[in-house]
């Protein structure tokens, strides 16, 4: 089996969080540069969540279609699809929602809980394969990689949470820095992840050289 579909598809999950991480990274940084410099309106605002909300549906929407490729060489990544398809449906229903409800508080946290799933079952996806491909290390990182999405999902619930309960302003510097180490550990996650992928995509693609090299070989002798 070369695994074509599942090498196409990794390809296109890694492009989704590298989409995902720059669209954020992008509105942080022009949310503050506007802020500094005191140009920070309504009408900024909105553009900046909308050019957010637009790498996120590419960013899902990449992941999806990621997802139903490799879907196709491994049934971990079938229930992964299920789950991003919930994920997604549940980050377009909290736009239309105000930000500081509690609908909005409660379906942040089903769409934090649903992507730790989807990538929890990305990754067991990519550890199965590797096990079939009888590569150690990327099994090992497989299972280091969801223990860090575990804890970093869990302060992210933590924070979403607190972000509601928060009132003095010491309570409110807490929640910063609070924020700021669950960004950090986001950070750390998805470049993990990305280079996690990257390697296995490599693992996927020397497989397929390997048994093309292996039947041109076999059809020579034929021959």
């Amino acid at each position: 089996m070369l695994y074509s579909n599942a090498c196409r598809g990794l390809k296109n999950i890694r492009r989704s969080i590298v989409i995902t991480v720059a669209g954020l990274l992008v509105y942080l940084m022009s949310r503050l540069f506007l802020l500094r410099s005191g140009y920070l309106s309504e009408t900024a605002e909105g553009i900046l969540a909308a050019v957010e909300l637009l790498a996120s549906v590419a960013a899902a929407v990449l992941q999806i279609l990621g997802l139903f490729q490799a879907a196709k060489d491994e049934d971990a990544f079938k229930a992964a699809l299920a789950v991003s398809l919930l994920s997604f449906l549940t980050e377009l229903s909290i736009v239309f929602l105000d930000r500081e409800s509690k609908a909005a508080r409660v379906l942040s946290l089903m769409s934090i809980a649903a992507s730790m799933l989807c990538l929890l079952m990305i990754l067991r996806g990519v550890r199965n394969l590797a096990q079939r491909l009888e590569n150690p290390v990327l099994v090992k990182q497989s299972r280091r990689l969801g223990i860090l999405t575990l804890i970093t999902t869990g302060l992210g619930m933590l924070l979403v949470l607190a972000g509601g309960a928060a009132e003095t302003d010491a309570e409110l510097f807490l929640l910063l820095l609070f924020f700021i180490v669950v960004m950090v550990l986001c950070g750390l996650l998805a470049f993990r992840v990305i280079r996690y992928l990257r390697e296995a995509v490599k693992m996927l693609d020397f497989h397929r050289a390997k048994m093309m090299s292996v039947s041109w070989i076999h059809n020579r002798k034929q021959i």
